[in-house]
């Protein structure tokens, strides 16, 4: 969404529609309410809607799918309900880890962008549909009737939302990160109490971001009312730079005060700014002092992390520290006979243990192992055979 902000602001520059100094300003309040950039210049009063829309128009015009033309997933499809798609004239046409695309009549509806960030639990980025497209697309994949939902409204402002398929079902359990799974899953079932705040750490490719992640779609399965924040320590960091440089550092600590769960991905990556830290380190205690929930992830131990204020080690301290271990043969092993049912190749018995002693113990080479080698098997049409899986594993070496 931030490289789509931007270019659409450099256009307007361009145009002459609004001048450097008021895209600056605008993008400073864009940061701070979460809106999108266009709702932001309208609000300022920098551009008139009648004007902007046009504009917005030609900026999405590459994106503008002709959905009654194209073949959309049920999956897709099915992530909002026949009644939303038709009270906000939306329809989702794509998906990822952390977003949904969805088209809309009219992108700069924040209150639509927002309900459905809601519902779904995840961010939306918006693309422009011509509306009469969008209408035959949504009787067509929805159907004609119409039954408007209650009002969904988003609590504002809408976090970033972990990935529903990131939980505690689809996390491989083994002797290398049984502890820690069990501390994460106390910390989802019991938000603000023994295990907090929670670190966990392990090298790269270990489950930690999983785990973080299985922690928040635990705690607002138990109770969706619950205000949740999931993003990198850098996204943090970012917002707190801001902060501090338009003075609005109040407004920062107000935002993130609700969140009942806040779970930073790589804290270790958090600046070493005094003052960026500082204020974090403010957030951090008033959180835990509230009985909010805060867990983070790190790529080492809480005594190497010196890149941390001592006040921020000293609050983990008080917490719980967990390690995820490397991973055994045999727990390779159990990780790729479960990750293989999400792709096409169906691994022989024999070559599984194989691949298990070979590849290394980092779960996104696993799964980026099985996914090249699913798409390699699917171009070349041949069947998934031990000499087959060996040649195709020898041309990814290379």
């Amino acid at each position: 969404m931030k490289q789509e902000r931007k270019r659409l602001g450099t256009m307007l520059v361009e145009e002459r529609v609004i001048t450097e100094h008021q895209l600056k300003e605008a993008l400073h309040h864009q940061r701070r309410t979460g809106q999108i950039l266009g709702n932001t210049l309208v609000e300022l009063g920098f551009v008139e809607e009648s004007i902007l829309l046009p504009l917005l128009a030609r900026h999405y015009a590459r994106l503008q799918p002709t959905l009654a033309d194209c073949k959309i997933s049920a999956d897709i499809v099915g992530l909002i309900p026949s009644s939303m798609a038709h009270q906000y004239q939306a329809m989702p046409i794509g998906a990822s880890f952390d977003q949904v695309t969805v088209a809309f009549a009219n992108p700069m509806n924040d209150r639509a962008v927002q309900a459905i960030s809601a519902f779904l639990r995840r961010r939306v980025r918006p693309v422009l549909c011509p509306r009469d497209t969008l209408s035959r697309a949504i009787s067509l994949h929805y159907g004609a009737e119409v039954a408007f939902a209650p009002e969904v409204t988003a609590a504002m402002p809408v976090f970033p939302q972990p990935p529903p398929n990131l939980s505690f079902e689809t996390f491989v359990v083994g002797d290398a990160n049984r502890t820690t799974y069990l501390a994460a899953e106390e910390a989802a079932e019991y938000p603000g109490t023994a295990r907090n705040p929670l670190l966990i750490y392990g090298e790269v490719g270990h489950g930690k971001t999983h785990l973080l992640c299985a922690i928040g779609n635990r705690a607002l399965a138990r109770d969706p009312s619950r205000c949740l924040a999931w993003l990198p320590a850098t996204e943090v960091e970012h917002e707190l730079t801001e902060a501090i440089e338009t003075k609005s550092v109040e407004q920062f600590h107000s935002r993130y005060q609700r969140a009942d769960l806040l779970l930073l991905d790589d804290i270790q990556f958090l600046a070493r700014h005094r003052g960026v830290q500082q204020e974090f380190a403010k957030l951090f205690r008033l959180l835990c002092a509230q009985g909010k929930q805060v867990a983070a992830t790190s790529d080492r131990p809480l005594e190497e992390l010196d890149v941390l204020l001592d006040e921020i080690r000293s609050q983990f301290s008080t917490g719980a520290t967990v390690h995820v271990g490397t991973a055994s043969v045999a727990l390779k092993t159990a990780i790729i006979m479960a990750k293989q049912k999400a792709s096409e190749a169906r691994l022989p018995d024999a070559l599984i243990g194989e691949l298990a002693r070979e590849l290394p113990d980092d779960i996104r080479y696993l799964e980026g192992t099985l996914r090249n080698l699913s798409l390699r098997l699917a171009i070349s049409g041949e069947k998934p055979t031990i000499d087959a899986i060996r040649r195709h594993l020898t041309l990814m070496r290379t």
